[in-house]
């Protein structure tokens, strides 16, 4: 009986240690967002409305998703923003703001105002929810008002297959004439 005992006290320890502390613990937002992250797509929730004695008539009501190809071919470039450690981030211009997590809430502040909101983040994919509230506009030629919230997706760089093997070929360009200019 002391025997079974043991063995059940033994495989208790042995669970609770696996289960409890590890090597490599499951990083934080704050770990995950260090790096370099460049724009995959953004969702832009759209809503054109008019108001008239306080009657509001929805004229379009819908979603537009973009990806990154759609977005080169309307501004030539893609934005890329670089999380450092030290709560500084910058842009693809080198500009630079802060940012803040705090749980799944985040905060941005740059050149142009500052933006908080939700996001989600994974080693691959970093995703602000309704990335600087809503954006209301009024047009004044067609007397309407038009209503945006934008989600925008990034993807880590580092983790771009396509970017790793361009980053390969540059260094073995480098090695190659290197190795031929000792000769």
């Amino acid at each position: 009986m002391k025997k079974f005992i043991y063995s059940i006290l033994t495989l208790g320890f042995l669970v609770s240690c696996s289960s409890g502390g590890s090597d490599s613990p499951e990083p934080l937002s704050e770990q995950l967002i260090i790096g370099t992250w460049e724009l995959l797509s953004y969702t832009t929730d759209l809503q054109i409305y008019t108001i008239d004695n306080d009657i509001k008539t929805v004229l379009l009501d819908s979603t537009f998703y973009f990806d990154k190809n759609d977005w080169i071919e309307e501004n030539g470039t893609l934005p890329v923003w670089r999380f450092d450690s030290d709560g500084k981030v910058y842009d693809s211009q080198n500009d630079m703001g802060f940012y803040e997590l705090n749980g799944s809430n985040y905060r941005l502040e740059d050149s142009t105002g500052v933006y908080t909101g939700e996001f989600s983040i994974d080693s691959e994919r970093l995703i602000f929810y309704n990335f600087g509230g809503e954006y209301l506009e009024y047009d004044t030629i067609n007397n309407w008002w038009e209503s945006q919230f934008i989600d925008v997706t990034f993807e880590k760089i580092e983790n771009n297959q396509k970017t790793q093997k361009i980053s390969n070929s540059v260094n073995l360009k480098d090695f190659i004439s290197n190795s031929i200019l000792k000769k």
